[in-house]
């Protein structure tokens, strides 16, 4: 069988200001290296992505501080989606003055610098912690999202779920119109609910 990794963290550390880095993601499928269709990072910074290669992702730091990141680096597979036709979202946002374009970048946070104050993985295995999310339609963040238009994401083996038809909003409850299955990833970007 051929080599397959569709999923890999990167860590980009004490990257300073205006300095750009170029990092292999070592994504693979049916043996032969792919581009990812998701990068996104595990807090806001001001480390953005630049550029993504079949072996490689750039990044540059864009604030006005040394940043240290993890990035999230996929290639989104779905039966009924081909991911050469997958718009890449690649992480735009943490700088004042990037634009929020919900094709490739994080929507900006009420009176913040931009991107999104939460995120949260659910991987579905057959064994392990994770085993009790098979053949369940929900999933619950630890906080409430806030239900405004692009201020939650909800993206599934790399595709954007579409609101109010692939899954519901509830507080803190997403509801799902697809059963989870073994091997599923589903990412949550969500900014919290304003009490």
């Amino acid at each position: 069988m051929a080599s397959q990794l569709l999923v890999n963290v990167l860590s980009v550390t004490g990257l300073g200001v205006g300095v750009s880095i170029t990092l292999p993601h070592g994504l693979i499928s049916g043996g032969a290296s792919v581009t990812p269709t998701l990068v996104f990072p595990d807090r806001m910074t001001s480390i953005i992505v630049t550029g993504v290669t079949s072996t490689d992702v750039t990044f540059r730091n864009a604030g006005t501080v040394s940043e240290t990141a993890n990035f999230r680096c996929e290639r989104g597979w779905q039966p009924e989606v081909d991911a050469f036709s997958v718009t890449p979202m690649l992480w735009q946002g943490g700088t004042v003055g990037v634009a929020a374009d919900p094709s490739n970048a994080a929507p900006s946070q009420p009176n913040t610098a931009g991107g999104w104050s939460d995120y949260e993985e659910f991987e579905v295995e057959a064994q392990g912690p994770s085993a009790n999310l098979i053949g369940s339609t929900s999933v619950v963040l630890r906080y409430a999202a806030s239900s405004l238009p692009q201020q939650h994401w909800v993206v599934r083996n790399g595709r954007i779920m579409r609101h109010d038809r692939d899954y519901s909003l509830n507080g803190n409850e997403i509801v799902l119109t697809r059963v989870l299955t073994d091997g599923d990833v589903l990412v949550v970007y969500y900014n919290k609910a304003v009490a």
